[in-house]
């Protein structure tokens, strides 16, 4: 996922409604619900599978925290999710990795799903999992903005336009 060789795609189904309620665990051990518990005007919530989540860190959501970093109406969450059997007894172990690749005030806003992940795949509109999936929520947890792939100059414009013309609507 490396920027400027990557590709993204919009998920224009998905637009419109309502994110999933989805409960996972913060890496400060804190139970959140999403999107019940997020706060502020816009939230970009980035789901990636364990291989790719210190890229997406980097490469999606660092740009979206920087051109945000001074407005606290805007979050950024990241989910990692850990599916299938063997997805709880892997968890300590991302977990443990995560904690050390990533500072400590980051911890509250990344988290990681573990468990059967079929019916979000389906109401997400998950397909290929080595891809970054990436949502804009507002502060009703409606989805405003959806977009799947890996790290692009074009893609990382896109999300920040969208932010921008979303955070308009509220001023």
């Amino acid at each position: 996922m490396d920027i400027g060789s990557g590709t993204t795609e919009p998920i224009f189904a998905v637009e419109g409604r309502r994110f999933p309620s989805l409960t996972a665990t913060t890496l400060d051990g804190k139970t959140m619900a999403l999107p019940e518990d997020l706060s502020g005007d816009l939230s970009l919530i980035v789901i990636a599978f364990p291989r790719w989540v210190q890229q997406v860190q980097e490469t999606w959501t660092g740009p979206f925290e920087y051109a945000f970093s001074g407005n606290p109406r805007v979050k950024a969450y990241l989910v990692t999710v850990v599916a299938g059997r063997l997805g709880e007894a892997l968890t300590s172990r991302v977990d443990e990795t995560l904690r050390g690749a990533l500072p400590p005030e980051k911890h509250d806003r990344v988290l990681t799903y573990a468990g059967n992940f079929d019916d979000y795949a389906r109401q997400l509109g998950f397909g290929d999992i080595s891809l970054a999936y990436l949502y804009l929520l507002d502060g009703e947890g409606t989805i405003r903005w959806a977009e799947k792939g890996t790290t692009t100059p074009k893609g990382v414009d896109s999300l920040l336009n969208a932010a921008r013309t979303i955070l308009e609507e509220f001023r």
